[in-house]
């Protein structure tokens, strides 16, 4: 930390004052701007943890899945074959797997993205042409 010795406002000149402030705001700013990056720093370092675990979560989800449709089709063969056990098994979870992601892209307006003012040029440029 920098420790300066001030003289009494009676010695100093107007011109040395507003060096002095030129200096502290300067200090000021530098301590602002780490402290800024180290508050992004943190915040990317905890953003890229959560993304490992949802990684993770779905990599054992998936597995789970995995196992729980082996059981179904184990359960249901000796009542419809193997084979016609597998396919309807695996014909849920495609549809299953489609439901969810027509949910999700509902769920997402991608629109939004794109500034209105921004859309409006973009139409008018196209019928202009």
């Amino acid at each position: 930390m920098v420790q300066r010795v001030r003289t009494t406002a009676q010695h100093q000149t107007i011109g040395e004052m507003l060096g002095a402030l030129a200096d502290d705001g300067k200090a000021w700013i530098t301590a602002e701007l780490a402290v800024i990056k180290a508050q992004i720093e943190a915040n990317t370092r905890q953003l890229l943890t959560a993304i490992i675990l949802l990684m993770l979560a779905v990599v054992i989800a998936l597995a789970g899945i995995i196992v729980l449709a082996h059981t179904l089709v184990l359960m249901l063969a000796p009542y419809f074959g193997a084979t016609l056990a597998g396919l309807s098994i695996g014909l849920l979870l495609v549809i299953l797997a489609i439901a969810f992601l027509f949910y999700a892209r509902s769920l997402v307006d991608l629109s939004g993205f794109i500034p209105e003012r921004l859309r409006g040029a973009r139409l008018s440029r196209k019928v202009r042409k």
